[in-house]
């Protein structure tokens, strides 16, 4: 397990809407799974956050995304937002830190739990190729010499 702790999950539903703590768990594979008590067996919910990556927000991105939840005059820059699937018309699932500082170790282990973006991952792979094929072959052979028969 990367990180575990509790944050604020907003609940918005018939029976009225707010913020109530939920216990979460990241893993190294990316899987966050969220339980309403720590120790219960089975998660509310559980994500591979891989494959939404593109879609995950915090900070002011969060302005910009619909049925943001009120935050009482808390700051956005405590938000997380995870949506269920990778599309824009996916749920999503509010997150509240109680500080800045904790936001960012969450932002951060979750980050450490992604591949890097595709730009980033062939340029690695290339800087990789260069450098292994610089370092890891073998050298060349010498250079063969014909001799005439006799």
């Amino acid at each position: 397990m990367r990180k575990s702790g509790n944050l604020a999950k907003y609940n918005d539903g018939l029976m009225g809407s707010g913020w109530k703590k939920h216990w979460l768990e990241l893993y190294n594979d990316s899987t966050l799974k969220w339980y309403e008590n720590q120790g219960d067996k089975k998660p509310k919910h559980s994500v591979k956050l891989a494959d939404v990556a593109a879609f995950i927000a915090f900070g002011d991105v969060i302005n910009h995304l619909p049925k943001k939840p009120d935050l009482q005059g808390g700051s956005v820059n405590k938000l997380i937002a995870i949506p269920h699937e990778g599309h824009r018309k996916t749920e999503i699932t509010f997150f509240l830190a109680n500080t800045e500082a904790e936001q960012k170790e969450w932002v951060d282990a979750i980050v450490g739990t992604l591949p890097p973006p595709p730009n980033q991952q062939q340029q690695g792979q290339q800087v990789q190729a260069q450098h292994s094929n610089q370092t890891n072959a073998p050298p060349p052979p010498p250079p063969q010499q014909a001799y005439p028969a006799g």
